[in-house]
């Protein structure tokens, strides 16, 4: 939480348990409009159903694929995707994995 005033948070702590469409759901049950969309990271919504059906139908079949040693196909399709949208020039594409 590294923009967050600890002394503040300790003594009301604003928890969020769950999320729908553009708003948060707080421990309080309170909905907040989410003006951020998660800094860039949900501008179609939270739990967007045509997403969590694509994320569910691909952890059905491959939930995680190393990065050393082995290619995942959809990892070659994507970067296929990313570099025919992309400029002349700029024909390569790099994905790498991070964890939060």
């Amino acid at each position: 939480m590294p923009f967050t005033g600890n002394r503040m948070f300790k003594d009301d702590p604003r928890m969020i348990v769950g999320a729908k469409g553009c708003y948060f759901t707080d421990d309080k049950g309170r909905q907040i409009y989410d003006s951020l969309s998660g800094l860039w990271c949900t501008p179609l919504g939270h739990a967007n159903p045509d997403i969590v059906a694509a994320v569910r139908e691909q952890i059905d079949t491959l939930d995680y694929a190393p990065g050393f040693q082995f290619g995942q196909p959809l990892a070659f399709e994507l970067a296929n995707r990313l570099t025919n949208m992309a400029p002349d020039g700029l024909d390569y594409a790099f994905i790498c994995q991070f964890r939060i």
